[in-house]
């Protein structure tokens, strides 16, 4: 067995461990196999997942792009949900998406293709890590056809 012989550790022994050297014995050996243990931060973390605070809504009934959302210029944007709605109106094929902007390029996240009038469709995305957004983009619901769509979507995210 080792033997202590620094005072400043004797010390930190009777510190720590709440020892009267009146009463208690103090150690002054170690043993064979020794299990280190090091304190490498004594501040307290607190880990907090961002909820989110931002939910905008829209609808189109035309053969057009709709702004949804605009990302803030300053600061960042995620992306945590998105939900899109599609109903027929007409015989023809009709499309109905959500448009984002991702590192500079126009992305279609969802898309539906309603095919018949009367038929409805519906999509939800959760993500499951936030997508960020570019800054000062438009979030867009955009349907092509010929006009004979009805939709709504909806995001929900946060900023930072």
């Amino acid at each position: 067995m080792a033997k202590i012989n620094n005072q400043a550790v004797m010390q930190k022994l009777i510190d720590q461990l709440q020892l009267y050297p009146a009463m208690d014995t103090i150690p002054t050996e170690l043993a064979e196999k020794i299990l280190p243990v090091f304190q490498i931060n004594s501040d307290e973390v607190t880990v907090s997942l961002p909820t989110t605070t931002v939910v905008k809504n829209q609808q189109g009934k035309t053969a057009a792009s709709t702004t949804i959302y605009t990302t803030p210029a300053t600061g960042d944007f995620y992306l945590t949900a998105i939900d899109l709605d599609a109903y027929g109106t007409s015989a023809n094929d009709q499309l109905a998406s959500i448009t984002v902007v991702i590192g500079g390029a126009t992305l279609h996240l969802t898309t539906l293709r309603v095919s018949a009038a009367e038929q409805l469709k519906h999509s939800t995305i959760s993500f499951n890590n936030p997508i960020l957004l570019d800054k000062a983009t438009v979030i867009a619901l955009v349907n092509n056809g010929d006009g004979g769509v009805n939709s709504s979507a909806c995001i929900y995210g946060y900023t930072a």
